[in-house]
């Protein structure tokens, strides 16, 4: 079986190789358009781990390999200096280990979609406008408007930002406690406004959120469904001789048909039932957190440099949208190859911790099952993650990279684990 699935991965990406000798030979931009695309498949095996039970959201233990390959067709389109249009056409092949995407605060894979067939077969993931506006001789503002990513603009890192070529883990793409309005794919529509200075940039952005916790149909009524979310980014400077770091301070809200844990576990009570978190929902419910970010570039290219992120949010409103985590703390470095005389290749390094609010765990304690967890009873423990890669440059367009998780605590469960999974990510660029 892992034979077959290799052996898919590298027939798919032996096509998009033939794409690119094509595209390379015959030109893809003009000052007018540009076009490009990409291809990452990531070969994951799971190796069995301790599980004394498991419930109907728990990452299962099995020895597995699976494949997940997404491709990726982008064009931008320059109707004046000032104005763009953006067109991102993607599919997605292929299902995660362990069950595809359940049981883990921060899941293995980043490229896992719960879609189904809607995401096997190509598809608009974004498509949007883009206004950029000088204000001041050094200042200017950018509007973007349509259907396009909320991390697009929001949570920006240099270094844990990009499951196709950095960290692999959901908690080193984003804070995993923002529950930044998507759908299940990860985009949603709305608007994005920045005030882009020398010195600091101010965002604020309003978007659709889903009619159903990690729905793909997003909801017209945004009087009572949208996702607020504000930030301030600003650049000190720690020594002469360091880039400046960039600070990211980050506040958002969302509403939606959410439930409530504290009343979900009230009326399991008065019931004498399980808690179930969507008999609790209500219209315009609320939940809201703020988030710290910030990298800082060791090197002159940028390329070396570290990381950290800390996450909140209210812990008391279900987890609607990205995944289960109330709390997060997450740190770590990329390294270049310059270091060891192979400039082209880097590898990176993270630990993180994600953690739930009191009343979240005794939801899941008493056999709750949340939108991604769920393993009928709980024996609380942090969800502990550590990450490494390393990524090679095999050609101008090509990058192999070998990648190890370790997940003390999966699903925040003492009982299971520790969770070990080793990963290969082919990506091609063209």
């Amino acid at each position: 079986m892992r034979k077959k699935q290799i052996k898919k991965t590298f027939l798919l990406l032996s096509v998009f190789l033939f794409l690119q000798t094509l595209v390379y030979a015959h030109g893809k931009s003009n000052s007018f358009y540009q076009w490009s695309y990409r291809a990452t498949s990531i070969v994951q095996t799971l190796f069995k781990f301790p599980s004394p039970y498991q419930g109907p959201n728990s990452f299962l233990s099995r020895n597995e390999t699976e494949t997940v390959t997404n491709y990726i067709v982008s064009g931008r389109i320059h109707f004046l200096s000032s104005l763009t249009g953006g067109l991102d056409i993607q599919m997605t092949r292929g299902v995660g280990v362990g069950g595809g995407g359940v049981g883990l605060a921060g899941y293995v894979n980043g490229d896992v979609v719960f879609a189904g067939a809607f995401a096997r077969t190509p598809f608009p993931a974004r498509y949007f406008l883009q206004w950029t506006q000088p204000v001041t001789p050094d200042s200017h503002l950018v509007v973007r408007f349509g259907k396009f990513a909320v991390t697009d603009v929001f949570d920006q890192n240099l270094y844990a930002n990009e499951t196709n070529t950095q960290f692999l883990n959901w908690t080193f793409i984003n804070d995993t406690a923002y529950d930044y309005a998507a759908d299940t794919i990860g985009y949603s529509g709305g608007l994005a406004v920045s005030w882009i200075h020398p010195g600091w940039a101010f965002r604020l952005g309003i978007f659709q959120m889903p009619t159903v916790a990690n729905g793909i149909n997003l909801s017209t009524d945004m009087a009572h469904n949208q996702g607020d979310q504000m930030e301030l980014d600003f650049y000190p400077r720690i020594t002469s001789k360091l880039h400046r770091m960039t600070v990211r301070f980050l506040l958002y809200r969302n509403l939606a048909d959410m439930g409530n844990y504290a009343e979900s576990l009230a009326l399991a009570q008065e019931t004498n039932t399980i808690p179930c978190i969507s008999c609790t929902a209500r219209v315009g419910a609320v939940k809201y957190g703020f988030g710290i970010n910030l990298d800082q570039p060791l090197s002159k290219d940028k390329r070396t440099g570290i990381f950290m992120r800390y996450g909140w949010n209210n812990g008391q409103t279900q987890s609607f949208v990205f995944t289960e985590a109330d709390r997060t703390f997450s740190l770590g470095a990329q390294l270049s190859g310059k270091l060891w005389k192979i400039p082209n290749d880097y590898a990176g390094i993270a630990l993180g911790q994600n953690d739930l609010s009191s009343v979240h765990a005794a939801y899941l304690a008493a056999g709750g099952i949340g939108t991604w967890l769920g393993d009928g009873k709980l024996n609380y423990g942090s969800e502990r993650i550590f990450e490494v890669y390393y990524a090679h440059r095999i050609f101008s367009h090509e990058t192999i990279t070998l990648d190890y998780q370790k997940i003390a605590n999966p699903g925040y469960n003492r009982d299971r684990g520790p969770v070990n999974v080793i990963s290969l990510r082919f990506r091609i660029t063209g």
